[in-house]
């Protein structure tokens, strides 16, 4: 098995049982000691309600039980708006740097706009626009913050996101063209 191996959470847990954190913690954890890389959280269908653990909340759980692995966060452009979703992303990352990816599940031009609008947003909020000056009570900088929202084909957003840009490298995209051999590997249990 190779670092750079991705499994789905679905694989790693008893097919007898519905999940509980426990089993889910101790399952990624002993993914992450055999070399897994990445973890690809589960996406309900469209035509399926919600799980009872929503997606981005196990991502925030995983995170903070593992070191090193990344988890892929699957967001449905219908249920969660843009905003929203770049919101929810910049938080992971910023309680993981580097380790967050969208899944890039979707295609067509509605998803491609979805993509560019969470993009815009992860890169509208500089961390350079706070100043954090307690002597005169100025928190942010708002002439750092780019002008304008994003405006595009399916999505609109009017105006930065309410957090920085999160540390490290932009956020990532899975399955990334140079790991789509490794999507498909399985993994032992």
């Amino acid at each position: 098995m190779t670092r750079a191996e991705t499994v789905q959470l679905t694989e790693l847990l008893a097919d007898d049982a519905p999940p509980a954190w426990p089993a889910i913690r101790d399952a990624v954890r002993a993914a992450e000691r055999r070399g897994v890389r990445t973890l690809s959280l589960p996406a309900p269908a469209p035509d399926e309600p919600p799980a009872p653990v929503e997606a981005t909340t196990l991502a925030a759980a995983v995170l903070r039980a593992t070191t090193e692995l990344r988890v892929v966060v699957p967001l449905d452009p219908a249920r969660v708006a843009p905003y929203n979703a770049a919101r929810i992303l910049a938080t992971l990352a910023h309680l993981a740097p580097g380790r967050v990816l969208l899944a890039d599940a979707g295609t067509g031009p509605e998803w491609a706009d979805y993509r560019a609008a969470i993009d815009h947003l992860w890169h509208s909020f500089p961390p350079e626009a706070i100043i954090a000056d307690r002597a005169t009570g100025r928190y942010l900088d708002p002439a750092a913050l780019p002008g304008g929202g994003y405006a595009g084909s399916h999505h609109r957003v009017g105006g930065p996101l309410n957090l920085p840009t999160p540390p490290g490298p932009p956020l990532g995209r899975w399955p990334a063209a140079d790991h789509a051999a490794d999507h498909d590997k399985k993994v032992p249990r």
